[in-house]
């Protein structure tokens, strides 16, 4: 039953990120409120949140293990890495060019990226995801965010 609900939630995040032309054409940062069920700001990735988020993959600290990973109430911010970032860990050996880092009032921070074969991967990370979710919240205005768990990606 575990496994079945962790494939559902991979499968709607998959929806959710295959469903953005947007984003395929020209590979911006998305934010996805998950309340709203949509995605509520685009803008072109800043090198700088670029490199904030890369170091993110850099700093894996678990698999993330909830049953059902995708925030009820929440952002998931999809950021784009150009270049990609190689990440060699006990838990993943892959290059990776877009990370999504997902936000919840309920739990610290976490990242889901999707392997080669396209399956998703969720994990803990050490961070500063508070500075992050700050910078693009003010890069897109969106200062009306549920009160959200940023504690700096530390669980």
């Amino acid at each position: 039953m575990q496994k079945l609900i962790i494939v559902t939630s991979a499968a709607l995040a998959l929806i959710f990120f295959s469903q953005s032309s947007t984003f395929a054409e020209t590979r911006d940062i998305e934010v996805f409120d998950t309340v709203q069920g949509k995605v509520v700001f685009t803008a072109s990735p800043s090198k700088q949140l670029q490199q904030e988020a890369g170091s993110f993959l850099q700093h894996l600290t678990d698999v993330y293990r909830d049953v059902s990973p995708l925030p009820n109430e929440g952002y998931m911010i999809r950021v784009p890495l150009n270049p990609p970032v190689e990440v060699n860990n006990q838990w993943i050996h892959e290059l990776i060019d877009e990370v999504v880092i997902l936000y919840s009032t309920e739990d610290n921070p976490y990242l889901l990226v999707f392997d080669q074969e396209n399956q998703a991967r969720f994990f803990t990370f050490e961070g500063d995801a508070a500075s992050f979710l700050s910078h693009v919240l003010q890069k897109g205005q969106l200062f009306s965010a549920p009160r959200l768990n940023a504690n700096n990606g530390q669980r």
